[in-house]
């Protein structure tokens, strides 16, 4: 039986929300709280002629512990409320892979080069995309040159 990867830390938020439709509602206290994931991380770095390295790095992030977004209230709400802001809110996050490997070369005392690429993906099914983040794949390119003074 494989155990489920969770990181047993969450995140609680507790404040006032303002709940309104038409001439209904008022404030009322509320807390929800959402779940961080478990990420593994696995990386590689090769150095040669005391010149160039080369990193390789491996993510996994458990997103799906993330199944649905439910606020709390700390008094009943009317019922015409309900659909629009007590029904918890599924989510049902998915697992994601990220890789990313960059590459230095210490082209002469003063000069140094830098570039990397980074695939990131969401964990947001599509169905599910709301105002959360991340919420879109993600490709990272990165270039820099540093020269010493």
């Amino acid at each position: 039986m494989r155990e489920k990867l969770c990181s047993n830390i969450d995140l609680k938020e507790e404040g006032d929300a303002n709940l309104y439709l038409g001439n209904l509602g008022k404030q009322y206290r509320t807390d929800v709280t959402i779940p961080i994931p478990v990420a593994l991380n696995l990386a590689v770095s090769k150095t040669w002629q005391d010149r160039y390295t080369l990193e390789l790095n491996y993510e996994k992030t458990y997103w799906s512990e993330y199944k649905n977004l439910d606020f709390n209230y700390g008094s009943a709400i009317p019922s015409a409320l309900v659909g629009a802001f007590d029904d918890p809110k599924p989510k049902n996050w998915r697992d994601t892979d990220t890789f990313k490997v960059g590459f230095t070369a210490k082209v002469s005392p003063e000069l140094t080069l830098m570039a990397g690429y980074s695939k990131d993906e969401t964990p947001i099914p599509k169905e599910y995309v709301s105002y959360e983040l991340p919420d879109a794949d993600a490709n990272i390119y990165f270039w820099i040159s540093h020269k010493s003074q």
